[in-house]
């Protein structure tokens, strides 16, 4: 019986029938952006485990009075030396550089690819899961 009111109901009013379903429509959309938008905000950067504790030190330094920076590269025992001046407050620190490599080819082909340079506590500083192998033992090694 219900369905025939319903059946009724919508073929009276044939107009609001489109205006029903266009603000359905309307509504749906809106809510799956919603959805999509906290999705993205928060799943950003979320593949570090305890990234709230993540630090990273960038250097600025001036040439002859002229301003260069900041970098994020910073040399020498930078993260050896925020141990020292922090002291229990540093859990692991690291240091990272970006090596330059001559162009690689493969054929005629350009392999384009990025490579750094850093230190035997990289992965247990950024809490990163070694499947095979021991950082702290096969990057003590110079030039590995």
């Amino acid at each position: 019986m219900k369905l025939y009111y319903i059946l009724h109901s919508m073929l009276a009013q044939k107009g609001a029938n489109a205006i029903k379903i266009i603000s359905v429509a309307v509504g749906l959309l809106v809510s799956i952006l919603v959805f999509c938008r906290l999705d993205y905000n928060y799943s950003y950067d979320t593949c570090f485990p305890d990234r709230d504790n993540l630090y990273q030190i960038s250097m600025k330094y001036e040439i002859n009075g002229q301003p260069m920076g900041p970098f994020s590269n910073c040399p020498g025992k930078l993260a050896e030396g925020a141990i020292e001046a922090l002291g229990d407050e540093i859990v692991a620190a690291t240091a990272i550089g970006r090596i330059g490599l001559p162009d690689l080819f493969n054929g005629e082909h350009r392999i384009d690819i990025r490579i750094i340079g850093t230190d035997s506590l990289f992965f247990e500083t950024l809490g990163l899961e070694v499947i095979l192998g021991n950082p702290s033992v096969d990057f003590a090694t110079p030039y590995t």
